[in-house]
């Protein structure tokens, strides 16, 4: 891949990432706002409804595909890194595959 190539690659890239961060920022600060006011148990129960809804599968696992997604907003407000601490982990030379604190 040339110099070009890669630059327009990256750029796609960041684009792209920019764009995901920003809806996931809008959904976080929405999830934490209906925690302090005491109404994430209906916000949780209408995104599993609309998640059912689009994906077409049983209450359990729309349920379930919620609470996972809320748990992984509330871990990055946290500050938790999975991606980017692997990354660097493999950049310095964990070739082992060895836990190490989060890089983030």
């Amino acid at each position: 891949m040339n110099t070009i190539e890669n630059t327009r690659a990256v750029v796609k890239s960041a684009k792209h990432a920019a764009a995901v961060s920003l809806h996931a920022a809008r959904d976080l600060y929405t999830l934490l706002e209906a925690e302090r006011k005491d109404t994430d148990e209906d916000l949780l129960r209408q995104a599993a409804i609309n998640y059912r809804a689009l994906h077409g599968c049983s209450a359990t696992e729309a349920f379930v595909q919620i609470a996972k997604r809320a748990e992984y907003l509330r871990e990055l407000a946290a500050g938790e890194s999975t991606f980017y601490a692997a990354k660097k982990q493999l950049e310095a030379g964990n070739e082992n595959y060895e836990p190490v604190a989060n890089l983030a």
